[in-house]
């Protein structure tokens, strides 16, 4: 695919990704979750052995995603899911690096360390192209079309998966934190 395909793509989708990712910073759109009942043991075991990661390596919000992974494994082939279908459309690990589970839990390390404030300081800045190309990145991740369907939610995308959405909604919380 060409690289203004895949920009119509991401233009496309920009719109409803950032109305939902404000509906998350808001707290109006996703719940909030419970305390995952996993040991840490437990859990970096399942990093280990299912995900092919270390855990403890990664920032919380990773481990929290690690964690709910642990706790939810059939989200794990759905994660899969999306990532490979993005990875379809853009196979370039130069632009879409996030191939894998691995190296998309790089990824959320990475990108929940850009700072939102930087849009509203310095609106002209180049860092504000680079965190609204994050969050379209981000949100490009989960947005894929996947096998799990739920008549209730939005579409067939992992970003709506009632079990996934709450950390989608930490992560837009711990998003600049840092």
């Amino acid at each position: 695919m060409t690289y203004m395909k895949i920009m119509n793509s991401l233009r496309i989708q920009l719109s409803s990704l950032l109305l939902v990712f404000s509906l998350a910073l808001a707290g109006l759109l996703l719940p909030v979750h419970s305390a995952y009942a996993m040991s840490e043991s437990e859990v970096a075991r399942f990093a280990e052995e299912q995900l092919g990661v270390t855990y403890g390596i990664h920032g919380p919000i990773t481990q929290e995603l690690v964690t709910l992974l642990a706790q939810k494994p059939y989200l794990v082939p759905l994660l899969n899911e999306s990532l490979a279908a993005a990875a379809h459309i853009n196979p370039d690990p130069k632009t879409n690096p996030a191939q894998d589970i691995a190296s998309y839990l790089d990824f959320i390390d990475s990108a929940v360390e850009l700072i939102p404030q930087e849009i509203l300081d310095n609106p002209p800045d180049l860092i504000r192209d680079q965190i609204l190309q994050s969050i379209c990145y981000f949100y490009y991740l989960v947005d894929q079309e996947i096998s799990w369907h739920d008549p209730a939610a939005f579409g067939s995308k992992l970003q709506y998966h009632p079990d996934f959405s709450p950390w989608l909604r930490d992560f837009a919380n711990a998003w600049g934190r840092i």
